[in-house]
């Protein structure tokens, strides 16, 4: 896409601001853009050279990034930029050229550090899926969970709600599941299903069954990529 090979040239030029505004015009300027992952990592990195001291704004582009893109091409610069930002050099994963790695700066710790997730099927399991509020109607998508629930589970009783996760990203949460065995039954039913999640685009929301415990500590830092690594690694692949 030359558009894309003359933004880039201006990042080289060291023009970082007019960057900026041009991949977000190219975000919205561009009915199909099938680089939009290549133009969000690149105006991260000219946002970061820009506005270092700004660690929690470029840590959470970077996740929403890998949210939206998570088998994308860039998503393993996204997370060795993640984690540069957040540990230093040293945790650099796989190979990054150095122009990705856009200098080393402070982090709030408290508020950005991983969390440690326990496995416990035997635990009470809530399902959740997050999105876009960009690019979805949340009420439109909890009224046709709460429609699927009263169709396919109809001698269950759930609690549906919706919650505010961090700027554009919220969270529907259908509570309770007796065990991750049950969860894990109405994930792969409602996975299933044609008309939940009708329309949307695979990048557009993420789903998952979590634990009660997990889900308090999910909130402590509301890292969905995180979470989303734990729930494959612990769920799926049993």
């Amino acid at each position: 896409m030359r558009f894309y090979e003359t933004v880039y040239s201006d990042y080289q030029g060291k023009e970082f601001d007019k960057v900026v505004e041009a991949c977000e015009k190219a975000d919205t300027a561009f009915a199909l853009n099938p680089i939009r992952d290549k133009f969000g990592l690149l105006r991260i990195m000219a946002y970061a050279r820009t506005n270092p001291a700004d660690t929690a704004g470029m840590v959470k582009s970077l996740n929403d990034l890998l949210f939206k893109y998570p088998e994308s091409e860039v998503s393993e610069h996204a997370k060795n930029l993640l984690n540069y930002i957040q540990n230093g050099p040293s945790s650099a994963i796989g190979k990054t050229s150095r122009k990705l790695l856009v200098g080393r700066v402070e982090t709030d710790r408290k508020s950005e550090e991983a969390v440690e997730y326990f496995p416990d099927m035997p635990a009470t399991h809530y399902y959740v899926v997050v999105v876009s509020t960009t690019a979805v109607d949340i009420g439109r998508l909890k009224f046709r969970i709460s429609n699927f629930n009263v169709e396919k589970f109809d001698t269950e009783v759930f609690e549906v709600a919706s919650s505010v996760l961090e700027g554009e990203l919220q969270a529907i949460t259908v509570k309770n599941f007796n065990n991750g065995k049950e969860g894990m039954s109405y994930f792969e039913a409602i996975t299933a299903d044609p008309t939940v999640f009708a329309g949307m685009k695979e990048t557009d929301y993420r789903q998952f069954l979590i634990s009660k415990d997990n889900y308090t500590r999910f909130y402590k830092n509301k890292n969905v990529f995180q979470y989303i690594q734990f729930f494959q690694e612990n769920y799926l692949k049993q």
